[in-house]
């Protein structure tokens, strides 16, 4: 995205936006920009997980912002942004736009030209093929500074020998898209009732992002009485992986940057977990699991003295006690 950027530029067009909720690796080359003299603002996001396509409006420079970059799908709470509306808002100040779409690949089906974005990037060890393959769109017309000087390969776009077998692998999952739709139907049903089996048996749990238009794939839970880490360590004995943000903040003891975007408390995000279902999950691992976190959840609300039912005013909320 940098390089991308460094080309869109002038003079006159130093300015970007950047959603509030975007994955490290943008904010990570936000940053580098804003070193590199560009000016870039984030996006506020609503408690629900979708950006304020208010403030976006606001917030764009008519001739001045180079681009808009914004996720299709948050990788933390599954919540699907407004991309048509985003696109349509952008071009109209003459600004390109650039999703993450990495998230979404594999879940939902994707078409690029119909979401009308210049610029989207895909990973294959999301879609089940190996990692250290991925995919860049670029729309026809859209500049693109290569990657990596070096070498011809990828017509000059990005110098080194390629991965032959994580693109092998990623170029055989592509051959399994017509499955998606399918299997995105089963994720929803195991993702439905997996909710729907937490908020009965557990109580006092509610889901991030609820409401709005989500991945299959994805449940982020708010569970008052407990700790994120810990529950993610006592989970872990017990043989699931789960995760209080994104997979790759494994081991960070900060809450999730995204759930604070989103006007959680420090406290609320820091007893949130982030579930996900996959195209091998069964009904039976669903039963396990329930069973498993109620056990993790009623023993970590025990040792707090935490009683379901207990009523705080929202400012006065907090997991921890």
């Amino acid at each position: 995205m940098f390089k991308s950027v460094q080309a869109l530029s002038s003079e006159a067009k130093r300015h970007v936006l950047l959603s509030s909720l975007e994955h490290p690796s943008l904010k990570r080359a936000a940053e580098a920009m804003t070193r590199a003299g560009f000016d870039v603002e984030l996006i506020r996001a609503h408690r629900s997980g979708v950006i304020d396509l208010d403030d976006l409006q606001m917030k764009l420079r008519p001739g001045k912002t180079a681009l808009v970059s914004v996720m299709l799908a948050n990788n933390e709470t599954g919540v699907i942004q407004p991309l048509h509306e985003i696109v349509r808002l952008a071009k109209a100040a003459g600004a390109r736009v650039h999703t993450d779409a990495v998230q979404a690949l594999g879940k939902i089906p994707v078409n690029v030209r119909e979401l009308g974005v210049d610029y989207a990037s895909f990973a294959g060890h999301k879609f089940y093929a190996l990692k250290g393959a991925g995919v860049l769109y670029v729309a026809k017309g859209a500049p693109l500074e290569p990657l990596i000087y070096g070498g011809g390969q990828e017509r000059h776009r990005r110098g080194g020998t390629e991965n032959v077998l994580a693109l092998a692998s990623l170029g055989y999952m592509a051959s399994k898209a017509g499955e998606i739709v399918m299997r995105a139907a089963e994720m929803a049903r195991l993702r439905d009732r997996f909710e729907a089996e937490v908020l009965t048996s557990i109580g006092d749990v509610s889901i991030n992002g609820q409401g709005e238009l989500r991945l299959p794939s994805t449940s982020s839970l708010l569970i008052p009485g407990t700790d994120g880490e810990t529950m993610l360590m006592a989970l872990d004995m017990e043989g699931f992986a789960v995760s209080t943000g994104a997979a790759c903040s494994s081991g960070s003891p900060e809450p999730s940057p995204v759930l604070l975007a989103m006007g959680l408390t420090r406290a609320e995000a820091q007893c949130s977990l982030r579930v996900g279902v996959g195209w091998g999950t069964t009904d039976s691992d669903i039963d396990r699991f329930v069973l498993v976190l109620k056990k993790v959840v009623d023993r970590l609300r025990g040792l707090k003295g935490y009683q379901v039912g207990q009523v705080k005013r929202p400012e006065e909320s907090s997991c921890l006690t």
